[in-house]
């Protein structure tokens, strides 16, 4: 028979088609259409909806190299989006000189790179005031709502899109705190799209975030959703490696590594704190600064919390 789960499975790949399509955005619980791309709906709804086509004809529009027709692939459309780009990038604050060399004609290759242009300006500075926003009382109880749902199991899209928000609102933790020397764009190595809400977790290979600080201090940290015997088989490996490798890339600097996990398990911990390992590129045994803690820990160093960080902004 059917199983019980079987409606969230469906509705879990759902989601997942629809943020696909770079048109939609996950806010925890809800899907909804970004905003920088209203335009593009509403001018692809504005042609009627699609037609459902039998086998033969779907076929036919499959292998047909002109459809779909999309509002991208013309440059009125491209012109006129671009248009509402620059009024957005001036409303964020973003240098009305470089808004102004943006390019709004030529060849829809030279304004797709204008809109991409565009995009990536208005992320930096909606970035920046976001890491502003973070120490405020409605951003901080919003974080510990984050860290609920995901402790209740309550984000939408499947259990692939839980390791992405826990790194997302661990990301916004050190926000909060302390100031940061660094780009803020810079402090992650995740996806996160333009409403900010994150696409995917951390690429293998570094550190799921890296804040660096005024005083030559750097915080490499990762997290797992893992805890248990698996915790210390599956992540001791991975993180002792990339904070080996971060302090091997800054030898005049302080590294001080972060894991975050719900529970630690004490194996892990205890391989942390007594942690050495032979740097190839020092030639010498380095000793690994790597501080578990678990998300209650963490949450306590938020502003106004138990251990509330204080911060010089």
């Amino acid at each position: 028979g059917t199983k019980a789960n079987t409606l969230m499975d469906y509705s879990d790949t759902t989601v997942r088609y629809s943020m696909a399509t770079g048109l939609f955005t996950i806010n925890g619980t809800s899907l909804a259409i970004k905003q920088d791309r209203l335009h593009f709906v509403g001018e692809y709804l504005s042609a009627g909806v699609p037609k459902i086509l039998d086998k033969q004809h779907f076929i036919e529009d499959f292998y047909d190299e002109n459809l779909p027709e999309i509002p991208t692939d013309r440059q009125e459309f491209m012109k006129s989006d671009i248009l509402l780009l620059k009024q957005t990038a001036q409303n964020v604050g973003v240098n009305e000189g470089i808004i102004k060399d943006i390019k709004e004609d030529g060849g829809l290759l030279e304004l797709k790179y204008s809109r991409k242009l565009l995009e990536e300006l208005i992320l930096e500075k909606k970035e920046y005031q976001f890491y502003i926003d973070q120490r405020n009382k409605e951003q901080i109880e919003d974080i510990k709502e984050i860290f609920r749902k995901i402790t209740n199991r309550e984000i939408i899209g499947g259990s692939d899109y839980y390791p992405a928000w826990a790194e997302w609102a661990v990301w916004r933790v050190l926000l909060s705190i302390n100031t940061i020397a660094s780009k803020i764009g810079e402090t992650r190595n995740f996806r996160i799209d333009s409403d900010l809400f994150p696409i995917h977790h951390a690429k293998s290979g570094v550190a799921d975030l890296v804040f660096c600080y005024p005083g030559d201090y750097i915080i490499p940290t990762e997290v797992t959703l893992n805890s248990g015997e698996r915790q210390y088989a599956t992540e001791r490996e991975p993180v002792q490696t990339h904070i080996l490798h971060i302090s091997e890339e800054n030898p005049s600097k302080q590294v001080i590594g972060l894991f975050v996990a719900p529970e630690i398990n004490p194996r892990t911990a205890h391989s942390f704190f007594n942690d050495i390992d032979w740097s190839d590129k020092r030639k010498c045994v380095i000793k690994l600064n790597i501080i578990p803690l678990t998300i209650t820990q963490l949450i306590s160093f938020l502003p106004n919390e138990r251990n509330g960080c204080t911060s010089s902004r």
